[in-house]
């Protein structure tokens, strides 16, 4: 299995398999020499004005739980807790270098999580505290996730926000902030969230009507207002999870929440909780007390579905020959400077930060 493990840089395959104790490094040292490229691109070009994204896809606290030696044996939480401290370090490596070009106060960052925690993995996962479900459920332990967004001089410090808002809104916000005239049009679900950032929107403000939680092409649940109903569910199997966990918490097999989403159970009445009250989910509404939102909710997926058009899975052509191999047959490479300096985009701006690599 070794030959999935494989890294690219840009469209070079340059490692194959790659040491994941390594990786954390690497990236960071290629995020950094990225942010100081685009610096110094800015700088040359006398336009302070000229934006850059940088989007920093982190490997924690995916499995498998990898960390480098300084980190290891690092947290009293295990191997998770080493994972979550070397996030941190990665995370404030990049701050850093983003106060030390003294461009914080025209640089906005945002730290969020994609979904919950894989709890099946007992020590080596996270946890949802006292909500329900996990990664791969549309239940609050799947769905709910953290967020920091942080701009010096634009968002106000040590602000804590419970408006209910989604990863998809991230690109009209940033549309937004960039100055675009396209803001919340067109065929993105989304919707900006910019003046809640600068704490220009009161809390609990809706930005919301309803939230489509989905399972592939099936729609699972819907979040409206202080209300969550649930058509689908997934099973959640403790017994299952109980079993593979060794004695001393580590998993015996990296396994999840079932995803064959025609397992799911269907409910019919739906399933209501009031979130605000129950947000572990614990605590079924009477359907026939809250026959107003139940009708609300048909109304809006009615509306919502006609709204859908349908596009070709990208998940059921794979082509197991189309698998990257380097150094055919035996799929094997190593990541090198020179490999990295050969590949790199910003050959223009070469700096100093690329010898860390």
């Amino acid at each position: 299995m070794k030959e999935l493990c494989f890294l690219y840089y840009n469209d070079t395959l340059i490692e194959q398999p790659y040491d994941p104790t390594k990786l954390t490094q690497n990236l960071v040292s290629d995020a950094k020499g990225f942010i100081r490229d685009n610096h110094i691109r800015r700088l040359g070009n006398d336009d302070e004005d000229q934006p850059f994204f940088l989007y920093y896809s982190l490997p924690q606290t995916h499995t498998a739980m990898m960390c480098t030696e300084k980190f290891c044996n690092s947290s009293r939480r295990g191997p998770y807790g080493d994972n979550v401290n070397e996030m941190a370090w990665a995370v404030g490596e990049i701050i850093d270098v983003v106060k030390e070009l003294k461009i914080e106060k025209n640089t906005f960052v945002l730290f969020i999580s994609d979904h919950g925690p894989q709890v099946e993995l007992c020590g080596h996962g996270g946890s949802t505290g006292i909500l329900k479900g996990q990664k791969l459920t549309t239940w609050e332990g799947g769905l709910r996730v953290p967020a920091i967004a942080w701009w010096p001089g634009k968002i106000p410090q040590g602000i804590v926000n419970t408006e209910v808002i989604s990863s998809l809104d991230v690109y009209e916000t940033l549309l937004d902030i960039a100055g675009s005239e396209r803001k919340n049009g067109g065929d993105t679900d989304g919707t900006s969230i910019k003046n809640l950032l600068f704490g220009l929107k009161e809390n609990g403000s809706n930005f919301h009507e309803i939230l489509f939680f989905y399972c592939n092409d099936l729609l699972s649940a819907v979040r409206i207002g202080r209300y969550k109903i649930h058509y689908f569910s997934r099973f959640i199997d403790n017994a299952g999870m109980q079993r593979n966990c060794g004695g001393d918490l580590t998993p015996l097999r990296n396994i999840m929440a079932n995803h064959n989403c025609k397992s799911m159970t269907k409910h019919d009445p739906p399933l209501i909780y009031d979130l605000n009250i129950d947000p572990g989910e614990r605590f079924l509404l009477d359907p026939k007390r809250h026959h107003a939102i139940l009708a609300q909710s048909r109304d809006l997926v009615d509306q919502h579905r006609l709204q859908l058009i349908k596009a070709p899975s990208q998940f059921d052509t794979f082509d197991p020959q189309l698998r990257p191999c380097c150094n055919h047959p035996s799929c094997v490479c190593l990541r090198s400077n020179e490999t990295i300096s050969n590949v790199a985009i910003y050959t223009a701006y070469k700096t100093p930060i690329r010898d860390e690599l």
